[in-house]
């Protein structure tokens, strides 16, 4: 994967919490963000796929392509960080409306949490700061796909085999066991 962006500026950052959120129409989101799940899910839908972001989930939305959502848990919380990249399908071309789990989901929450708190106090290096954030996400993100799909199918089988008649073997937790993005 050739990973190579360039953020032009950081427009928002901010984190909320909420029983009210839903994305009830086909609309197309001004910037490229990233989004990290801290409670609940989401299902999104774009024209070409669907996709569930939960907990420890990071949310890659291009801010080119439409999509909506809704809330499959009552409530729901996460971090956005809005970006603009110089070219405008940049975000999209290189990674594209996806969902990567990630291991270590509190040592991310705790980083978006400062980088919440950075922007509202607004110094006069807070963009570098977040963009070498986003880069540094972006990177642990595409480093810890590789190193999963080193993952074999054979060892997924295996666990199968092995936990066969557990009643609670789903396609869920397998995708939460070997960090696989479930897409509907």
């Amino acid at each position: 994967m050739n990973l190579d962006l360039n953020i032009k500026k950081i427009a928002n950052v901010y984190y909320i919490k909420t029983d009210v959120w839903k994305r009830d129409f086909f609309d197309t989101r001004y910037y490229d963000g990233i989004v990290l799940f801290e409670e609940g899910e989401i299902e999104y839908t774009f024209p070409d796929k669907k996709l569930v972001a939960m907990k420890g989930d990071f949310l890659f939305l291009p801010g080119n392509i439409p999509y909506s959502g809704k809330k499959l848990t009552e409530t729901v919380a996460f971090y956005v960080i809005d970006f603009e990249c110089i070219s405008s399908n940049e975000f999209s071309d290189v990674i594209g409306a996806s969902v990567h789990t990630m291991p270590k989901y509190d040592v991310f929450g705790e980083k978006f949490l400062r980088v919440v708190e950075m922007w509202k106090k607004q110094h006069i290096d807070v963009n570098l700061k977040i963009k070498a954030f986003v880069y540094s996400v972006l990177s642990d993100t595409v480093t810890h796909h590789e190193s999963c799909n080193t993952t074999s199918a054979s060892k997924i089988l295996d666990y199968i085999c092995e936990n066969v008649n557990e009643p609670s073997l789903c396609v869920k937790k397998l995708c939460e066991k070997f960090f696989i993005s479930l897409i509907l």
